[in-house]
């Protein structure tokens, strides 16, 4: 895969969800990245605007926090939104939320 001009491998695929995939990558120079693929054809860009638009926008101003990966590159395909940032260890979002929601282990 390549986004920004760089080549990216595709690793382990950490989640799969309606919008989208996130998967653990290798750029060619031997960074571990994450890069979340969102599938456009299955939502409006309104709604994509609107899950990922203040992130971002955040991203590219420079907000920082322990808490906010920071994004390498963001490339809005005609199908797709690949999405380039840094790795950060522990548990994702959706672990953090699935026994709130009821979702599967």
């Amino acid at each position: 895969m390549t986004a920004d001009g760089v080549n990216y491998q595709l690793g382990y695929t950490i989640s799969s969800e309606s919008i989208g995939t996130t998967h653990l990558a290798t750029s060619e120079t031997g960074k571990r990245v994450t890069i979340k693929i969102v599938h456009k054809s299955s939502f409006s860009n309104e709604l994509i605007e609107q899950i990922y638009g203040g992130y971002l926008t955040a991203m590219k101003l420079g907000v920082r926090s322990k808490n906010i990966a920071k994004v390498y590159a963001v490339e809005n395909q005609a199908d797709k939104l690949v999405i380039v940032s840094e790795r950060v260890a522990g548990e994702t979002l959706a672990d953090i939320t699935r026994p709130i929601v009821g979702g599967n282990p």
